[in-house]
């Protein structure tokens, strides 16, 4: 951990003392929210407390009103409908949204997801043809479609209406869909267009419920459903996402879904306050878990079921799924480095790996991980006997999506947004195709974007730490993309007592400002065992440390720990 990174500090030069008669917060939020943009006291009080009415009328969003009818006709007619979801997280919740929605209005409807493996994402023919079959006549995707024309036309041909719900980069003509809701449509007038998935389906919703004439609260008890998808989705949580994620958060944390709370419990999360971090690392790949290794129709079921044995049931199922999960990613990531190592790939400008045995369903999670271990954009391909399918994720300001849009000649299908892309090739063709994506990046793409960097917003007194401070920061929750938790940079730190090792792995020491302080604060350096052997105890070194820190509480006492990010050493023997 010892500097890993290039520091940004924000050293901002403003007023502080003025702007803090006129804003009563601790200095500390003031600077944060400052260099990120909210000066102004309405901005900031909308920020820290987001307020339902901000959010955009549905009306806004294309054809929305055309989808009310639309459904409006089909339940008059008693048309039966079918909601055909992705097996993501986004995709799940989306799914489950409108399902309760329209059974509440009295729709005549059921849901398919795809099979991961078999049917691959986005529409396929499969599920067209099992729509006709089954006497469907309105079929409304969720968190897919925009790309998927030749499909839509084939349904047209079947005397089967499509509304797309979906927020995905539009690339192909849909005009032969009967209505297609996309905040990102090129004629979209809509003011925010980084909607998750079950952001539109919200939207969507709330104007069906509208025009039947329910309660507000018929709608907001499904603002769980939205936190969860638009946290797990990695879209950018500022605007309309944040207000949507706040508000579910907050209802999320009130315990009403039956099938949620057995997953929680089998989480170990039972007694605890869920956060953005819970929903990121723990219940979101207990969800995903599913559409990875068996079917993602259990999660719908999970989240939308009444009964109290199906709930345990299927919690029960997803953790299995999800502890295969594991142990098939832990195979994956350790193949894949071997691979790296042997053939020094992480020399590219980009990491293209495949192999056959790799699992479609968990090669995404690991190309995050190799991506953010290396710093290097990552694709992972499953291989089949003449095709290769993969998962591509991007690190930090890499436009990957419109390099990969740029490179598109090699490819049968791909789709996604700037942070994660799906890719479907023939085998023969990857060669050429990685090829042409490192001559492409390295004219293109600044090398700057491999430095990798920590945006420090605020820098401390150890003193300035306080509960307070704490309570404040809880009001930027949910953290992600383009609200990500603040970190902090505090200097001239001397360590006090003697490091440890703490399971096997992570480091804990003690630091104080000055050597006249009386009071040291614990620091927690996660998988940095071995940076024991560096810090000095009882010499002139000192150090400068990045971290966040949180209110940690042991048997009923409440203490403030320092999670450390990054290190700088400054060794005395280097001052000569």
């Amino acid at each position: 951990m010892i500097n890993k990174y290039e520091w940004i500090v924000n050293n901002l030069s403003e007023d502080w003392e003025k702007i803090k008669k006129d804003i009563d917060l601790p200095l500390p939020i003031i600077k944060i929210l400052w260099q990120r943009g909210y000066q102004k006291k309405e901005d900031i009080e909308n920020f820290l407390n987001p307020k339902a009415k901000d959010l955009f009328l549905p009306s806004l969003l294309p054809d929305i009103e055309k989808s009310v009818l639309r459904i409006e006709e089909a339940i008059k007619k008693k048309e039966k409908i079918l909601i055909f979801g992705d097996y993501d997280v986004d995709g799940i919740t989306a799914t489950a949204l409108l399902l309760s929605t329209l059974k509440k209005i009295g729709a005549n409807v059921n849901f398919y997801i795809p099979h991961r493996e078999k049917e691959g994402y986005g529409l396929s023919d499969t599920a067209i043809l099992y729509a006709k079959s089954h006497g469907y006549k309105l079929l409304i995707t969720v968190d897919c479609g925009s790309n998927d024309s030749s499909l839509i036309n084939f349904a047209k041909k079947l005397k089967l209406d499509v509304i797309i719900c979906d927020h995905h980069e539009v690339q192909e003509d849909i005009s032969s869909a009967f209505a297609f809701i996309n905040p990102k449509r090129k004629d979209s007038k809509y003011p925010f267009r980084e909607l998750a998935a079950v952001g539109v389906a919200f939207k969507l919703s709330w104007a069906l419920l509208q025009t039947f004439n329910f309660n507000k609260e018929d709608l907001i008890e499904n603002l769980d459903l939205v936190c969860l998808g638009t946290v797990c989705d990695v879209v950018p949580l500022v605007g309309e996402n944040r207000i949507l994620a706040k508000l579910g958060l907050n209802y999320l944390n009130k315990r009403k879904r039956l099938g949620l709370n057995y997953l929680i419990k089998e989480a170990g999360l039972k007694n605890k306050e869920i956060n953005s971090y819970d929903i990121s690392f723990i219940i979101g790949p207990r969800l995903n878990a599913s559409g990875r290794i068996t079917h993602a129709e259990k999660a719908v079921k999970l989240l939308i079921t009444q009964n109290e044995e199906e709930a345990k049931k299927l919690a029960e199922e997803l953790e299995k799924d999800n502890k295969k999960r594991q142990l098939i990613e832990e195979m994956i990531l350790k193949e894949a480095k071997e691979i790296l190592k042997k053939e020094e790939k992480d020399k590219n400008p980009i990491i293209l790996l495949g192999k056959e045995n790799w699992h479609e369903g968990v090669i995404g999670i690991c190309a995050s991980k190799i991506a953010e271990e290396f710093y290097k954009p990552t694709i992972l391909f499953k291989f089949s006997e003449n095709y290769a399918k993969g998962s591509a994720r991007s690190i930090p300001h890499f436009p990957l999506f419109e390099v990969i849009k740029a490179n598109a000649q090699y490819l049968l299908k791909f789709g996604g947004h700037k942070y994660a892309c799906g890719l479907f090739l023939k085998k023969k063709e990857l060669k050429a195709f990685e090829e042409n994506l490192i001559r492409y990046i390295e004219k293109n793409i600044n090398k700057e974007v491999y430095q990798r960097k920590i945006y420090i917003d605020c820098e401390l007194n150890l003193k300035e730490i306080n509960h307070e401070l704490i309570g404040y920061l809880k009001k930027f929750e949910p953290f992600g993309i383009e609200n990500p938790y603040p970190l902090f940079l505090t200097r001239n730190l001397e360590v006090v007592g003697f490091p440890r090792v703490v399971a096997q792995k992570h480091l804990k020491f003690k630091v104080r400002q000055k050597k006249k302080e009386k009071e040291a604060y614990e620091v927690l350096a996660f998988n940095e065992a071995k940076t024991i052997l560096k810090l000095a105890v009882g010499k002139e070194d000192f150090l400068n440390l990045v971290y966040t820190f949180e209110e940690d509480s042991y048997f009923g006492k409440k203490k403030i720990v320092l999670y450390a990010k990054d290190i700088f050493l400054n060794v005395a023997e280097d001052k000569n």
